[in-house]
């Protein structure tokens, strides 16, 4: 991962470093490439290890939908939008999910004698399961066992010996069976699995351990699962502080905070409650979705007017809102009877928070800079082009000499590779003028900084595009 470059120090790890240097006052917009990750409370699934699901039904079926994990669904469904021909596409990649428990955490299970069948996950969903155990019609040397789920049959497995049984259940996605003696179980009907326990009353430290897993996953977006705790909200801001310098490109979300709290380019701050048929969602749990719909959208595309799954809001007037946006916050507004997202801007509303990975030129104008810094996608555009330079970088210059010759050839590709594309016709999310040659302060004749025989220095040059979010008709009528 790419870490952030500081002017005038010589870095001993071999790496590639950047810093963007904000020289424009054109508004940006483009996408990430919508890989979110965070931790869920959940009736169901592993337990603190990381699962990526890739659409609602995955996400439904890894973890259901109790406690906070119906946001994972939610995520998904809020990443939607409309192609211009009209057709709906859910745009977020994948969420990498950790599902958080306290030590209470239990599985369901139920003793047979013979066998014990316990839930496959520990949680309160293995409470719903129920076992028959009868013979198979017409074959009296087999039993089989039904599992169901309210009523519902989720599976049927046939055996003849319990060895046999703890083979087949070894494979279910719901059940596995102990075996305790050779004898087969005795028939029964509907007997409920009993004591599973979700550890729902995880703490902050639960919290902190995901954040000590999430240093070495690759992701756009980090997110809380709509905890209103300040204290853990913090936590995720002040990682995301630390890890983008560091060379993890991630943006979070909070909500219910004040926005000077935060104030800073890569988080989103958010303070409605909004509703969903009548269901509540703090602005804690609607920040999640946010950031899944912000991290997810096409390039080219702004998340202002970017429909939600919402259908009711917690209203704003004109003055207020515009208060809230100056203050930092993204809001969401009625559209008819949709309700969409406002301005697309972060929490950031001046430079006290910048951090080593950003600068500003001297003669930047800083209104216009700071303008810049605060819109979402901005950041987006500044994330997915550091990614694509880091990978280029590194997969040419491996194993390859230092040379003027080579820089010239590694500067070449990156033109061709990274920004030719992001300026193409079709997607357009820099201006069709750029360029990217070796920094001729380091190297050349007239270098005026000392370069080490292990740096490359680059500078690169590109335009961003802006996207139209206030639109302005003078009209003549006559």
């Amino acid at each position: 991962m790419a870490k952030a470059m500081i002017p005038g120090r010589h870095e001993r790890q071999a790496d590639v470093y950047v810093r963007f240097n904000i020289a424009t006052t054109s508004g940006v917009e483009s996408s990430a490439r919508g890989t979110l990750l965070m931790p869920v409370r959940a009736d169901w699934g592993p337990i603190n290890q990381i699962v990526t699901v890739r659409s609602t039904d995955e996400a439904k079926t890894a973890f259901g939908s109790g406690q906070s994990a119906f946001l994972l669904q939610d995520a998904f469904l809020n990443s939607a939008f409309i192609r211009e021909d009209g057709t709906s596409v859910v745009s977020l990649k994948e969420i990498k999910v950790y599902r958080l428990a306290a030590s209470a955490a239990k599985e369901a299970s139920l003793d047979l004698t013979s066998i014990k069948v316990k839930a496959r996950y520990k949680g309160a969903r293995g409470n719903q399961f129920a076992v028959t155990i009868r013979p198979v019609i017409g074959d009296n040397n087999k039993k089989e066992l039904l599992l169901t789920e309210n009523a519902l049959q989720l599976e049927k497995l046939t055996f003849a010996s319990n060895d046999d049984l703890v083979a087949l259940a070894a494979n279910s996605k719901y059940i596995r069976v102990e075996k305790v003696t050779d004898a087969l179980p005795a028939n029964v009907v509907a007997q409920l699995l009993t004591a599973g326990h979700s550890g729902e009353a995880v703490t902050a430290l639960d919290y902190g351990e995901f954040l000590e897993v999430a240093k070495t996953e690759y992701a756009n977006a980090i997110i809380h699962d709509g905890v209103s705790d300040s204290s853990i909200q913090a936590m995720f801001l002040d990682f995301v502080r630390t890890q983008r310098p560091n060379g993890q490109f991630v943006k979070t979300a909070l909500g219910g905070l004040a926005s000077a709290d935060v104030n800073y380019y890569g988080a989103i701050s958010t303070m409605q409650k909004a509703y969903k048929e009548g269901v509540e969602y703090s602005p804690a749990q609607q920040a999640v979705l946010a950031l899944a719909a912000a991290i997810s959208i096409p390039v080219n595309r702004s998340l202002a007017g970017h429909l939600t799954i919402f259908d009711d809001l917690e209203k704003l007037s004109d003055v207020d809102a515009n208060q809230k946006i100056e203050e930092g916050y993204l809001l969401l507004k009625a559209e008819g009877k949709n309700v969409v997202y406002n301005a697309p801007v972060n929490s950031m509303t001046d430079f006290s928070r910048l951090d080593p990975l950003i600068g500003i030129d001297a003669d930047a104008d800083p209104d216009a800079a700071l303008r810049d810094l605060q819109q979402i996608q901005t950041i987006n555009v500044f994330d997915l082009i550091t990614e694509e330079q880091e990978f280029v970088f590194k997969k040419y210059f491996r194993s390859q000499s230092n040379s003027p010759s080579k820089r010239d050839a590694v500067a070449e590709k990156i033109k061709q590779l990274v920004l030719e594309p992001l300026a193409s016709s079709n997607i357009e999310v820099i201006e069709p003028v750029y360029d990217c040659v070796p920094d001729s302060r380091y190297h050349g004749d007239g270098a005026t900084e000392q370069a080490y025989k292990t740096e490359a220095y680059f500078k690169t040059a590109f335009t961003v595009y802006g996207t139209a979010t206030q639109i302005y008709a003078n009209n003549t009528a006559s």
